[in-house]
């Protein structure tokens, strides 16, 4: 597969108050408010998605647990910096080009013990996908992945996997490990749309920052 970078670089853009973040679609068509869970609220890590002013996706919780002693990711969390992105390009997938848009977010987040997570949000003008990435020195393992999705098939709101299988927990987690990509598509024609969502997520990872 060929990667044709057309542009890419790093803006501020969108807002965010109390602790609820908010990203747009490169279209304004879709818009999502990420809320995090730090000491001064009572919010569940989790985000909601709306299609202009209508809410289509909501509570869709957030949050991993790991063995390790100081493994908790979904309550009391710290936000120690967030940094916003775009990335527009052109791949070039079995001879077709497939233009690749979206803005994003990366969270930088330690939990009550001080460990650190990052959460990668990229939003596109049909989807929403998320990863975590941990920070770990040596094996762990993931016990719980708190990850839910609000989807409504019915209305052409999946809920997709990355990779094509979902890893059973426990799951043996290499140091610094990148879990799959998860992501809400919002579009009726799902099966190439799917295709097309999963070719995009695989191309971003080497140059979204």
């Amino acid at each position: 597969m060929r990667i044709l970078i057309a542009l890419f670089t790093i803006l501020l853009f969108g807002a965010c108050t109390n602790e609820n973040y908010v990203l747009h679609s490169p279209d304004n068509t879709l818009r999502v408010e990420v809320k995090l869970p730090v000491e001064s609220n009572q919010h569940s890590f989790s985000f909601d998605v709306f299609r202009a002013e209508e809410l289509i996706s909501s509570g869709n919780k957030l949050g991993l647990e790991l063995k390790s002693a100081d493994g908790i990711f979904n309550t009391n969390l710290r936000l120690l910096s967030f940094r916003r992105f775009y990335i527009n390009n052109l791949i070039t997938e079995n001879g077709q080009e497939l233009k690749n848009n979206a803005n994003g977010i990366r969270f930088m987040l330690a939990n009550a013990e001080g460990r650190n997570l990052d959460v990668v949000f990229r939003i596109y003008n049909d989807a929403v996908a998320y990863q975590y990435e941990l920070y770990n020195d040596s094996l762990d393992v993931l016990l719980n992945d708190f990850s839910a999705f609000d989807s409504d098939p019915e209305n052409g709101i999946l809920a997709v996997q990355l990779q094509d299988t979902i890893a059973e927990t426990p799951t043996i987690l290499s140091p610094n490990h990148v879990l799959p990509w998860k992501a809400l598509l919002i579009s009726r024609n799902s099966t190439s749309e799917i295709k097309s969502l999963k070719v995009r997520l695989r191309a971003d990872a080497e140059f979204a920052y």
